[in-house]
């Protein structure tokens, strides 16, 4: 009975034993899963970050440069209308060219607002950009454009000669200008494209090293643990054997 009681003992010594090793073998396993969840949400996170940057990237500086640019051409249709009217022959010509040209200057205020809502930290110099063409029809080019419509041809050359020597160059002046702030802006986009890019391999290389580091440490960890719960336990058991 002794014997008996005994083995029955050891037997569920041996239960606990291979209960306790599947538990520690689970744990550790575990420790494993919830690095490797922590380095993968690690990894998300930066991700969505670059992400939204990029985003910001694309709806604001980028679509800036892109109405700007589309502003820019809107200025050339205007100087294009203007040697249309000076060369148009019959009312319906000059009628065309007149319509394109207001076309054109609504289609530039419309162009410089849209960027100046893409990219509000740049509003001031683009409303800079708009008023300097929109005092040039008041002041420098108005009298031209009104001279060239007429239907007098000694008024419509005395005006095509205004046009090259004042109101044209002026017209190109502010042309410049937004090609300047537009070659600006497309600087800062190519330097926040490569801080974005620096930035997403950074963060890959923390989550490929940290998630490394995190694995060795549990591993170490694990080996010294179930060194003294497993491997010395059972070695004093074969010795008692």
């Amino acid at each position: 009975r002794e014997e008996c009681g005994s083995g029955s003992g050891r037997g569920e010594t041996v239960r606990i034993v291979n209960a306790s090793l599947m538990v520690k073998a689970n744990l550790l396993v575990g420790m494993l899963g919830v690095m490797a969840l922590l380095g993968s949400g690690y990894s998300s996170v930066n991700m969505l970050m670059v992400n939204q940057r990029y985003s910001d990237l694309l709806n604001g500086s980028v679509a800036a440069a892109d109405y700007v640019g589309r502003a820019n051409r809107a200025i050339s249709d205007i100087v294009t209308s203007m040697y249309q009217n000076a060369a148009a022959s019959s009312p319906e010509q000059i009628q065309a060219a007149a319509m394109l040209r207001t076309t054109s200057r609504s289609n530039f205020n419309k162009y410089i607002d849209a960027a100046a809502k893409a990219l509000p930290a740049k509003e001031a110099e683009l409303r800079a950009i708009r008023s300097s063409l929109v005092k040039l029809f008041l002041e420098t080019c108005g009298s031209v454009m009104e001279r060239l419509v007429s239907p007098d041809h000694g008024q419509v050359a005395a005006a095509v000669g205004d046009m090259l020597k004042s109101c044209t160059p002026a017209i190109e002046k502010t042309q410049a200008t937004a090609v300047r702030f537009n070659a600006l802006l497309l600087k800062d986009v190519r330097a926040e494209s490569q801080a974005n890019s620096a930035y997403s391999w950074l963060s890959i290389g923390f989550a490929a090293g940290g998630t490394l580091l995190a694995v060795l440490v549990v591993m170490a960890v694990g080996i010294r643990f179930m060194s003294r719960t497993v491997s010395q336990p059972l070695r004093r058991l074969l010795a008692l054997m």
